[in-house]
């Protein structure tokens, strides 16, 4: 009537097809979870190596308590001349204010971590 070829009918999936479709669907999910798992990891180590600085730097400035009507800030550097800091670290800081010390080291990706909390 319409002049539209008839279908054929579909064709059938072979059971080594499907399992060859399912091994490569989980393949491509455990990747990606992966992935993101090794992104976390990295992001965390980074942080850490941060915070493992600043606790360093803050126990070398506080060997000696500072004076307590005195303020001042000095870099880090000076306070802790042997050690370098992390990759990432745009700043460090430590800041006496009132005999009361605080390291506050700020990183490339905007986020600061101060010692002590």
């Amino acid at each position: 009537m319409t002049g539209l070829t008839p279908q054929l009918p579909p064709r059938e999936v072979t059971p080594q097809e499907r399992a060859r479709s399912v091994r490569t669907f989980w393949i491509i999910l455990l990747g990606f979870v992966t992935l993101v798992g090794a992104a976390i990891a990295y992001a965390a180590w980074g942080g850490r190596q941060m915070r493992d600085y600043g606790q360093a730097v803050y126990a070398a400035a506080t060997r000696t308590p500072p004076a307590a009507g005195v303020s001042y800030d000095v870099p880090c550097a000076q306070v802790l001349p042997g050690r370098a800091a992390p990759k990432g670290v745009r700043s460090c800081v430590v800041g006496v204010r009132g005999g009361e010390v605080a390291v506050v080291l700020a990183t490339e990706g905007g986020r600061e971590y101060r010692m002590p909390r």
